[in-house]
């Protein structure tokens, strides 16, 4: 089992929580997804790292 690192960041700029997936910063652009909440932006990020990990 790997372990990845999720960032979430409310950002006042976007008027949302921001995700960056630090672990992928080398393949892809950052910040990754959001979410108007929270918890929205866990299950976006969950969603992009699946795929991520899938083709890598």
């Amino acid at each position: 089992m790997h372990h990845y690192t999720i960032t979430i960041q409310w950002s006042d700029e976007d008027g949302c929580f921001v995700v960056v997936l630090p672990d992928f910063a080398d393949r892809v652009m950052q910040p990754v997804t959001h979410g108007e909440t929270y918890e929205m932006a866990l299950q976006n990020a969950q969603d992009v790292m699946s795929l991520l990990v899938e083709t890598t």
